[in-house]
């Protein structure tokens, strides 16, 4: 918490844009990952239990070859996970800035909540690992973690959907919000149904397209994992637009936009579109029919966010409108506050030209000898030496004996150091103009 407090600071319009794709290409990265890493322990126990409870080695057997694929690892899982978490909360920060959304309080209680999660489907992959003497253990902690897990998809769920409400950000005061709205309720199944299901196609693509896939050793194994995949994929496949559409249905009326009805048709067309591949995986027992389809949920889980972006955005206009009248009034400010250096320096500048045409022009050029040396002679030696100059100008010694001594000028070090700057930013442009010839 403390470090975003460090991070956060009053948006510039650019930030506002900046924070918005934050939101939605980091969301793409997370929330998948979660929602994988809590359906296949989700799916790693359930198999687990049933098979011990059945005396069916099939089933146990691909309970371990869930956890050792996707079971969590800690530096994944603070890549995929923890990092960008951290990142999002920033970025609602930003986008929230000076309202009464707790943006701090939401996302960190999210974050000790997905960074247990990892932590003990961590725990739980290791014991995964050698399920026959530590297999209690791994009930235990796969237990742990899918809570954790749930508690931080329902945090992510809830507190995103709670931005639709500015009325009601005022009264949230702890790290959870209430499921103070259907809204929160029906997303929360969809999410559940969507980690399944995702949880499902991952196991499909990664078992039998990736690479060389899951050495499945029998026919029957085989056969046994392909129809419990594809059957789950396409059973929670199916029933996410349900979902969607009853989103919709309750959805508040000042998110109901073109964009929100466009996006959500398209994702639910990519659903019904992966429900055909995996039907046709079912039907044909051929896995590889299913290689879109894993592809095409990435795809239809970002339509979603973009989405769910463009309807957050059209609840909260106001504070953003806040937000941008604010930034332009510091950005006028900086402007005022600048002129007057900017003025200083100019009139610097002009100081330093009139001392220089009236006391030194007599014998100095920049590219002739007068009486003094040249000074694209002199000048590369005080280039980024500015102080050096201005000692030099204040009390001139003889350097070059083929030359007179150059007398005391008399100045005050303020004209001492206007001559020099004019001197430096004028023996640039020359030299930029020689250079251009």
């Amino acid at each position: 918490m403390i470090i975003w407090d460090a991070l956060i600071s009053q948006p510039r319009a650019d930030h506002l844009i900046i924070a918005k794709y934050i939101v939605i290409v980091l969301s793409l990265f997370f929330f998948p990952y979660i929602s994988i890493l809590f359906g296949s322990l989700l799916y790693a126990l359930g198999l687990n239990v049933k098979g011990r409870a059945d005396h069916n080695p099939l089933e146990i057997r691909l309970s371990a070859d869930i956890m050792t694929t996707f079971g969590g690892g800690l530096g994944r899982g603070f890549f995929l996970g923890i990092l960008p978490l951290m990142v999002i909360g920033v970025a609602f920060a930003q986008i929230l800035y000076d309202s009464d959304f707790n943006v701090v309080l939401h996302f960190g209680t999210i974050l000790v909540l997905a960074t247990l999660g990892i932590i003990f489907s961590f725990f739980a992959r290791n014991y995964a690992l050698e399920i026959e003497a530590k297999e209690k253990l791994f009930r235990i902690t796969a237990t742990l973690a899918i809570v954790f897990l749930f508690l931080t998809i329902y945090g992510f769920v809830a507190t995103t959907s709670l931005m639709y409400y500015p009325g009601k950000w005022a009264t949230m005061k702890t790290g959870l919000p209430t499921l103070f709205s259907a809204i929160v309720f029906v997303r929360l199944l969809w999410a559940l149904t969507f980690s399944l299901g995702l949880t499902a196609v991952a196991m499909l693509f990664f078992f039998f397209i990736w690479g060389d896939g899951l050495d499945f050793g029998s026919d029957d194994y085989k056969r046994f994992v392909r129809y419990f995949v594809a059957g789950n994929a396409f059973l929670f496949t199916l029933l996410q637009p349900l979902f969607v559409v009853w989103d919709l249905y309750i959805f508040p009326e000042i998110g109901k936009t073109a964009a929100v009805y466009n996006l959500s048709a398209g994702f639910v067309l990519l659903l019904m579109l992966c429900g055909i591949f995996l039907y046709q995986v079912i039907i044909k027992q051929n896995e590889r029919l299913g290689s879109a389809v894993f592809p095409l949920y990435i795809l239809g889980v970002l339509l979603f966010f973009i989405s769910d972006h463009a309807g957050r955005e059209t609840a909260y206009q106001e504070h953003t409108n806040y937000l941008l009248a604010q930034a332009e009034q510091l950005k006028q400010q900086q402007a005022m506050e600048a002129a007057p250096a900017a003025e200083e320096a100019v009139s610097k500048m002009e100081l330093g030209k009139q001392i220089y045409n009236i006391r030194c022009a007599a014998c100095h050029a920049f590219d002739r000898k007068v009486v003094g040396p040249p000074h694209f002679d002199v000048l590369p030696k005080y280039v980024d030496k500015k102080e050096e100059l201005v000692k030099f100008i204040l009390s001139p010694v003889r350097v070059n004996p083929e030359y007179p001594p150059m007398p005391s000028l008399g100045l005050q070090p303020h004209e001492a150091e206007a001559v020099a700057e004019y001197l430096l930013e004028e023996f640039q442009r020359q030299k930029q103009a020689s250079g251009q010839q």
